[in-house]
């Protein structure tokens, strides 16, 4: 059996302060990518749609209302903060 060991490159915390990360990824050229929002909307852009008599559940395909939301970047040196409003 394979080990892995994790270490702690950075700590963000600091950067995301009081929001909530609803996305992340490793972006093409290794940095780290955030999605944040503001406690209390983390939910909306998961929205789901019931359909009739299947009981089946769908992800919307856009979220019914809108959001204000954190695009984070971090490449190792340089941290990227984009806004992104209603």
């Amino acid at each position: 059996m394979t080990g892995h060991q994790f270490i702690l490159k950075t700590d963000l915390s600091e950067v995301v302060g009081g929001q909530k990360v609803i996305a992340s990824s490793i972006g093409p050229l290794g940095e780290a990518c955030l999605l944040l929002v503001p406690p209390g909307v983390e939910k909306d852009p998961f929205g789901r749609e019931e359909r009739k008599g299947g009981g089946a559940l769908f992800p919307l395909s856009r979220s019914p209302k809108t959001y204000a939301a954190t695009f984070i970047r971090f490449d190792g040196r340089l941290i990227q903060r984009t806004e992104l409003c209603e």
